[in-house]
């Protein structure tokens, strides 16, 4: 389960995931983050936890 501060622990006995992979068999820097977040929360109403996933490298971090 996953902290009580990320998950209403009364919400869900056993809380639904959706997890968005991204990456590219040839170069996983290629990987589409900003889109898997964009689905990941498009999945919330449908939901209980969104996730993206996607090697390290691939993600870009902007100020």
């Amino acid at each position: 389960m996953p902290a009580t501060d990320a998950l209403n622990g009364d919400a869900a006995t056993t809380p639904v995931t959706v997890i968005e992979a991204k990456g590219h068999n040839t170069n996983p820097g290629d990987a589409d983050v900003a889109r898997g977040i964009t689905q990941a929360h498009a999945h919330l109403p449908e939901v209980d936890l969104g996730y993206v996933a996607a090697a390290g490298h691939g993600i870009k971090l902007t100020s």
